[in-house]
């Protein structure tokens, strides 16, 4: 955001509130309508915009390498499908309670207007990160590493999400 003109700010989460209300930020990213219902953020800003940056929740485990190794192979496993088993349930709820909410963000305060960034706005954005990204990766081989490999993922995965999710989010287009 900063390439384009914005000046991000890192504000503790317990301050966001305050920030927003005595204008000290013009803006906030939190996390997505259940949790910013419970930040209040929809008492004192107008506008709610999509949450482009983040379509899905993410929920990352980072585990000592040499602590892992170190265990029995059965703890090894039970560690995994723990971890695979929490991450799923996380993002089950959280897709489940955002849903619940942006309805409630919308019925119940509809005062509030509920925005998505304009194609051209959404194309900046792209080129910035993709050109901040680069950046990143011209400076560190095992960061270009990471990149390609996420690249060459989502190519690969990209036609299926075309071909089943996006065909099936437009099938119900005529229906809004």
């Amino acid at each position: 955001m900063a390439k384009l003109g914005a000046s991000p700010t890192n504000i503790p989460s317990a301050e966001l509130y305050t920030a927003l209300e005595r204008n000290t930020i013009d803006a906030l990213e939190w996390v997505g309508p259940s949790l910013d219902l419970r930040m209040r953020f929809h008492k004192i800003a107008p506008y709610y915009y999509t949450g482009w940056q983040e379509p899905a929740t993410e929920l990352q485990f980072m585990v000592n390498q040499k602590a892992y190794d170190s265990l029995p192979a059965d703890l090894q496993k039970i560690l995994t499908i723990a971890m695979k088993t929490a991450a799923y349930d996380m993002y089950s709820q959280s897709t489940h309670e955002n849903g619940v909410n942006l309805k409630a963000l919308q019925t119940d305060y509809p005062n509030i207007k509920i925005r998505t960034f304009p194609k051209p706005v959404m194309k900046a954005i792209r080129a910035a990160n993709d050109e901040l990204l680069a950046e990143f990766a011209a400076k560190a081989p095992k960061t270009n590493k990471i990149l390609e490999s996420i690249i060459r993922y989502q190519q690969q995965v990209r036609a299926w999400t075309k071909f089943a999710d996006q065909a099936y989010l437009e099938s119900f287009e005529d229906e809004k």
